[in-house]
């Protein structure tokens, strides 16, 4: 009976023994901390219970293990738990000292010791964590529980945790830590409140060198280590913990509340670099009213982020992310346009594109300088950044196509594409850097690992893989986009792009919103993609707030800074040689003199044709054109010619000097509209016109205009069938209608005619 009833006990005992470890043996706060893509810190925050304490160390490393180990338990690798040996020798140096001097403690226990806070060290609670530790020694293996006490010892202050005490009191990581280093920290948490950095620096001091020499006579370190190890200061003061992408710590936090420690692909120099750069350039725009700034870069090949500044120190309203705030594209987004009419054929780089006078239901775009060129290669007028060209290729290409490319490329639109129409390219729809430098990034990407279908698409923060493909825009296409991009060279009203000249190629946009809200640049070489914004987060805008002079300069400091490869190689696996007229840059038909050929995608079928080469009947002396009706077509001259529309030539032909018009006709000759052309320059289709009035309250007049092909013509002009007068050269009229609707009219000599609807108002004062 006395046999089972013992048993019984026995039983019990070991079955409360077993199940004596709780599930959780802390649950103590961690600090949030982030880091770089080496592991490094870049930023933390702290605890909810305000201690400094970083999450369970990954690895212990060995040095610190050496030194632990060696003050704290020497045996710690053989025991269970419990070291008898060091307990009878507490006891025997106690009983000789007549006081406690000693105590017989092991790592395991007093890493169970700070997981129940603080119980009274009375014998009782001593032999409740022995019994616990030899528990917890059954689960556990070593490693996980010094990487356990090495994360949850203090270590003076609201430092807990060896990895927040390495940054606290060294500012750098655990596994960077010297031997004297790691022998300092190994001391502290055998009597925190007593020994911390900046105070009792004797005994601080003593107890370090006393675990150095005890390292040097175990042959853990040789003599030469020893030596210079305690010639090493103590470390004074804790230090700030580094607060590298500030607004990324605080996204990520808010983003993941369940881990904490994010590892991110941030470069932690080039994060330093990058807040470096914004900081000086912040210190002259701020002079200027112009506040905030974000940039990001991202690696072309695997689309990862290695710089993330969401605004520049110092500025107001500095807690707002820039980088995930949708902004005005300004015209950030021409080059995808420009790529997608190349992709699908509409244009080639070299075609000849409309800049005259426009007017599209309402919208009237405006080029930056006020000019018009009449037409413009497509190439050009990217590099150019011109307006009313961009206007007439979406026109082309389609806003509902242009409107769902982009979101297949990854742009937020939530409204429909005609909901913003054909200001969408200029401006009229937000995007934010982060999408903005995820777009350029998945189109370089595209040629860069091309003939190789698999490339990251789209940016990434974490080590995730990003997704793969997805481009629909040929690599040949996205090549023409770069090397329009990087023609820097720019007309005479933008002089300021010398300053950022460099022998580096970089493909580079610029782009500006209305109202000078929003300064973007964008900018890619065979590495990086970086993407800039600069402008006030409350949105007012200055009048310097654009692309070329605020955010250029900050994207080519970045540049200048970042390692200069090799180019992109042109895709000659995609691309076909096609023939294009040299005139027009279109597909040449027969009237086309001059042949040339560009370089396509063998995806794209076929080029669209060239209209502006023609055939036309001249006389014996090639002065004059001729017809059938006034003229021996056997006599005749059949001439190729180049021949723009009268409205684009009108402007065509004073920036190309070797522009030819047409002859005009042979005296006498019956012509038909086919045979001419002219339009109205001045007033648009269904605009309203209101008439100015002089300080007097008298109506002024308004000037009418049109242009005709034949330099000779004599035109007649009416309101409502009202004639109103005749010009001839230079059509320009003078006159003060009466309010309301009306239709104008011209007509040509040979009873050719346009006529545009028009309302009439009267301005008030």
């Amino acid at each position: 009976m006395i046999r089972l009833a013992t048993a019984g006990l026995l039983i019990a005992f070991c079955g409360l023994w077993y199940f004596s470890l709780p599930q959780e043996l802390f649950n103590d706060p961690y600090s949030f901390i982030i880091e770089d893509r080496e592991g490094s810190l870049l930023g933390a925050r702290i605890s909810s219970d305000e201690q400094w304490r970083f999450p369970i160390i990954q690895k212990v490393p060995q040095r610190f293990k050496e030194c632990i180990i060696t003050y704290e338990d020497k045996r710690f690798d053989g025991h269970i738990g419990i070291d008898f040996l060091a307990i009878a020798r507490a006891v025997w140096q106690n009983i000789r000292a007549g006081e406690i001097v000693s105590g017989g403690s092991t790592i395991t226990t007093q890493l169970i010791r700070l997981s129940r806070k603080g119980k009274p060290r009375k014998w009782s609670e001593k032999i409740i964590e022995a019994s616990l530790a030899t528990r917890f020694e059954l689960s556990y293996t070593k490693d996980e529980i010094l990487r356990l006490y090495s994360t949850h010892a203090p270590f003076g202050g609201n430092v807990v945790g060896l990895e927040t005490a390495a940054w606290r009191y060294y500012g750098k990581s655990p596994n960077q830590l010297s031997w004297a280093e790691s022998a300092a920290l190994a001391v502290l948490p055998n009597a925190p409140s007593l020994i911390r950095p900046g105070k009792n620096a004797t005994e601080f001091l003593r107890k370090r060198d006393f675990l150095l020499h005890r390292l040097y006579t175990n042959n853990v370190i040789d003599s030469l280590t020893y030596a210079l190890a305690i010639l090493e200061p103590l470390p004074g003061t804790p230090r700030p913990l580094p607060n590298k992408a500030e607004h990324l710590i605080a996204s990520e936090t808010n983003k993941d509340r369940i881990r904490h420690r994010i590892q991110t692909t941030i470069d932690a120099d080039l994060q330093e670099m990058v807040e470096m750069i914004a900081e000086r350039q912040h210190a002259a725009l701020s002079i200027r009213g112009i506040e905030n700034m974000a940039v990001l870069v991202a690696e072309n090949e695997s689309g990862k982020v290695r710089a993330y500044l969401a605004n520049a120190q110092g500025s107001q309203e500095y807690y707002n992310d820039m980088i995930l705030t949708p902004r005005s594209t300004g015209s950030i987004l021409k080059p995808l346009l420009y790529t997608m009419l190349i992709d699908d054929g509409l244009i080639t780089p070299r075609a000849l594109v409309p800049d005259v006078p426009s007017y599209f239901s309402g919208f009237v775009p405006e080029n930056y300088d006020r000019t018009f060129r009449g037409a413009v290669r497509a190439n050009r007028a990217l590099s150019y950044s011109l307006n009313i060209p961009a206007v007439w290729m979406l026109k082309s290409f389609g806003i509902n196509r242009f409107h769902y490319r982009l979101k297949e490329l990854g742009m937020t639109l939530p409204y429909s594409a005609q909901h913003y129409g054909l200001s969408l390219i200029l401006g009229g729809a937000e995007i934010s850097l982060w999408e903005l430098v995820g777009i350029y990034q998945t189109l370089a990407a595209s040629v860069l690992k091309y003939p190789d279908s698999e490339f990251a698409q789209g940016i990434s923060l974490n080590n995730e893989k990003p997704g793969k493909g997805g481009v629909k825009e040929s690599p040949t296409a996205v090549m023409h986009m770069l090397e329009a991009m990087l023609d820097v060279n720019r007309p005479d009203e933008e002089r300021n792009w010398e300053r950022f000249f460099s022998n580096r190629k970089v493909a580079w946009k610029t782009g500006t919103s209305q109202g000078f809200r929003d300064a973007w640049a964008v900018g890619l070489n065979y590495d990086y993609t970086v993407g800039v914004w600069v402008g006030n987060a409350d949105g007012e805008g200055k009048p310097d707030l654009t692309g070329l002079k605020c955010a250029a300069p900050v994207l080519f400091e970045v540049f200048n800074r970042l390692p200069a490869r090799e180019w992109f190689e042109f895709p000659y696996d995609d691309a076909t040689y096609k023939s294009i007229c040299q005139k027009s840059g279109f597909a040449p038909s027969e009237a086309c003199e001059t042949i040339d050929s560009v370089q396509v995608s063998m995806s794209t079928s076929t080029v669209k044709s060239c209209k502006y080469c023609k055939f036309v009947q001249l006389d014996q002396s090639k002065q004059f054109r001729v017809n059938s009706s006034c003229y021996d077509l056997a006599s005749s001259y059949t001439s190729p010619w180049f021949s723009l529309p009268p409205l684009m030539e009108n402007y065509y032909k004073n920036n190309n000097p070797g522009y030819k018009p047409l002859p005009p006709y042979l005296q006498g000759c019956n012509t038909t509209y086919s045979d001419v052309s002219f339009s109205i320059i001045y007033p648009n289709r269904n605009s309203t016109i209101f008439l100015p009035v002089d300080m007097n309250g008298n109506l002024q007049h308004i000037v009418f205009r049109a242009v005709h092909s034949n330099p000779e013509a004599i035109m007649f002009w009416s309101l409502d069938d009202q004639f109103i007068g005749r010009t001839e050269g230079q059509h320009e009229i003078s006159v003060q209608p009466e309010s309301g609707k009306q239709v104008l009219r011209v007509t040509d000599m040979d009873g050719n005619s346009v006529s545009r609807p028009i309302r009439i108002e009267k301005a008030e004062r």
